[in-house]
């Protein structure tokens, strides 16, 4: 589908950020919806969903359901046949009013520096991260994890992210996946990865190499 986004970064009420009602996943998916909504509704299908998040279509539902008992969404249908779903999002963002962070400009000092600023991009990196544990998928060393990735800067996080796909893929079997830390430490999105096709046969499993076939 053709994305068209209302949001030139990730920003979450505090309400939300901090509501333990909801998984990260749920916060992120209200996320995708609100920056999708552009008040005109999101119509995202639960596939396309799904495949950012790295999650089923059947999580998908759910959370749908949950954030819509929460007042988070609505839904309704247009001409009968395709769903669109609201985000409350914005809504919930303007009776916040002012951030309680921000500072009141001074007309005297006009580089007065807003607090909250360099709270967004801490608030950044923490929605990414749990992109980045959902895709890894090996539950291991979740703290030291997030404490590594957390201190990379943004330019090395895209890239990380725009690799996590295609080396998850590349190593189907977790146990011979690198721990998530080491894999950070290791700046690993840097090196090449070597795919491997395998074909199942009776009796065992051809796995074609660049050096020839294996079969076990």
């Amino acid at each position: 589908m053709k994305v068209n986004r209302d949001f030139k970064g990730v920003w979450i009420p505090k309400s939300i950020y901090l509501d333990e009602r909801l998984s990260w996943t749920e916060k992120i998916l209200l996320v995708e919806v609100d920056s999708l909504d552009q008040n005109k509704g999101c119509f995202a299908s639960n596939g396309y969903l799904a495949n950012f998040l790295g999650v089923s279509e059947w999580t998908v539902s759910n959370s749908i359901s949950k954030l819509k008992k929460l007042g988070y969404l609505k839904t309704q249908m247009l001409e009968g046949r395709k769903r669109i779903i609201k985000s409350l999002v914005k809504t919930t963002r303007q009776s916040l009013g002012k951030p309680k962070g921000s500072v009141v400009k001074n007309p005297k000092h006009s580089n007065t520096v807003n607090k909250t600023d360099s709270n967004k991009g801490i608030d950044q990196k923490e929605l990414l991260f749990e992109q980045f544990w959902l895709k890894y998928n090996k539950k291991v060393g979740k703290t030291a994890t997030k404490k590594k990735f957390l201190k990379l800067p943004l330019e090395k996080i895209q890239k990380c992210l725009s690799i996590i796909d295609e080396y998850v893929k590349s190593t189907p079997d977790v146990k011979y996946r690198k721990h998530p830390v080491t894999w950070l430490n290791q700046e690993c999105w840097e090196d090449e990865i070597i795919k491997e096709n395998t074909t199942k046969i009776d009796g065992g499993l051809i796995i074609n190499t660049e050096n020839g076939k294996i079969i076990i």
